[in-house]
C-alpha cells in the first residue's frame, strides 16, 4: 500500500495545477500528502489479517466498484473486502479502454472482473441487475474503507433495509450552491449519499423503474446523478453513519479525473435532483 501512496504522492506534485494546490493550499496538501502515506501503509497492514465473519448474521453482500482512472486503488480496496466472509462477491467494472480489469485484481473465487469501455459511473445499477443478491454495497474507486468499516455499514443496512445507506452525503438548500457538501462522521438524514450507497435489490428494482419514469436511457450510460437517482427510492431519507475515519485518495479533486469537476455538473445535478423529487413525492 505504501507504493499506491508514493505513486498517488509523485502525480499529485507533477500535476499540481490540476489539483489546484499552490500557495498555502500546497502547504497543506503535503501535509495531508503525509497523512495520507502513513494511513495507506496502515491499511495495508490490516487488510493482510485473517477473514472476519459478521457477528451474529448469516447475512451476505454484493459490493461494486466501477472505476476508469484509478486502477491502483483496486488492490486494497477489493483486498478489505475481501476480509470479510459476508462479502459474497466483489464486482469491478473497468470503463478504461486501454486496460484489461483483472489484471490489477487479486486473484480469488469471489471476485468479478468485466471490462466494459462505454460504460458510465450509472454501471454499476446495471450490474446489480445482472447479478442478483439480496443486498449491495456500492464504492467509488477513490474511497478506501476498512473490513470493518464495511461490516459495521452493512450492518445500517440489515437495521433499516428500506432505507439507503452510506458515510457521506448531501442535503438540497436551493440558492446558487443549492447544495450541503461534506455530511459526514455523524449519524444524519440528508438528501443524497456520495461515494458509498449500502442498498437492497428492492431498491435497484426501483431504481430501474424510475428510469423508465423519467425518461431516461439504460443506467450504463448515466455519467452523472445515478446517486440521486437511488436516493429517490429510498424509503424515508438516505442515513449517512459514522464508521470513523476513512481513506480518499487525493485524486478526487484532480480535474483530469474527477467528474465533479466538470462544468456544469452541479447544475445538472440540481436539475435532476427536482425532476427526481417531483416524480416520487407521492411515495412519502
Amino acid at each position: 500500500m505504501l507504493s499506491v501512496a508514493l505513486r498517488r504522492i509523485a502525480e499529485c506534485l507533477r500535476h499540481r495545477n490540476d489539483y489546484g494546490v499552490r500557495g498555502v493550499r500546497l502547504v497543506a496538501g503535503l501535509v495531508y500528502l503525509v497523512e495520507y502515506t502513513i494511513r495507506m501503509t496502515l491499511f495495508g497492514v490490516q487488510i493482510r489479517r485473517r477473514p472476519t465473519p459478521l457477528a451474529g448474521s448469516p447475512e451476505m453482500f454484493t459490493l461494486i466498484i466501477p472505476t476508469r482512472h484509478r486502477l491502483d486503488n483496486l488492490q486494497p480496496i477489493v483486498r478489505a473486502a475481501l476480509q470479510l466472509a459476508c462479502v459474497e462477491r466483489v464486482i469491478v467494472v473497468n470503463a478504461n479502454p486501454d486496460e484489461r480489469i483483472a489484471a490489477w485484481l487479486p486473484a480469488d473465487h469471489r471476485v468479478v472482473a468485466i471490462d466494459d469501455a462505454a460504460s458510465k459511473v450509472g454501471v454499476r445499477f446495471s450490474v446489480a441487475r445482472q447479478y442478483p443478491a439480496r443486498y449491495y454495497l456500492t464504492v467509488d474507486d477513490d474511497i478506501l474503507l476498512r473490513p470493518g468499516q464495511l461490516s459495521r455499514l452493512f450492518q445500517r443496512l440489515l437495521e433499516t433495509p428500506a432505507a439507503i445507506h452510506g458515510i457521506l452525503g448531501e442535503r438540497y438548500t436551493g440558492g446558487a450552491d443549492p447544495f450541503e457538501h461534506g455530511i459526514m462522521r455523524r449519524q444524519a438524514e440528508v438528501d443524497l449519499l456520495n461515494s458509498v450507497h449500502a442498498f437492497t435489490s428492492t431498491h435497484v428494482e426501483q431504481y430501474h423503474r424510475l428510469l423508465g419514469t423519467l425518461g431516461l436511457p439504460e443506467s450504463r450510460e448515466i455519467q452523472n446523478g445515478e446517486d440521486i437517482l437511488l436516493a429517490g427510492v429510498s424509503s424515508g431519507k438516505p442515513q449517512v453513519h459514522d464508521v470513523g475515519r476513512w481513506i480518499m485518495c487525493p485524486s478526487t479533486i484532480d480535474r483530469r479525473v474527477a467528474l465533479h469537476q466538470r462544468p456544469g455538473f452541479r447544475a445538472e445535478r440540481a436539475d435532476l435532483f427536482l425532476r427526481v423529487r417531483a416524480a416520487t413525492s407521492s411515495r412519502g
